[in-house]
């Protein structure tokens, strides 16, 4: 079993929003790693609740989520 991080209330919320808006968007995860020039890897896990991240770093993903929804309409 694949070990899950202790994330506050709100980050949990703030990374499921991103989740959805990903899905919704049918942006692949490859995409935004190549938009913020890391790691599929990071982006999976950061996401499915496995690493640590700070609200800063969420914030980041967040506003690099709303450029490419915003390039593609």
């Amino acid at each position: 079993m694949k070990r899950q991080v202790r994330l506050t209330e709100k980050a949990f919320e703030k990374l499921k929003r991103i989740r959805v808006k990903l899905y919704e968007h049918k942006i692949s995860q490859k995409k935004l790693a190549r938009a913020m020039r890391c790691s599929v890897d990071y982006i999976n896990r950061v996401l499915n609740g496995r690493t640590h991240v700070s609200d800063h770093q969420i914030d980041k993903i967040n506003r690099q989520v709303q450029r490419l929804i915003d390039g593609i309409q």
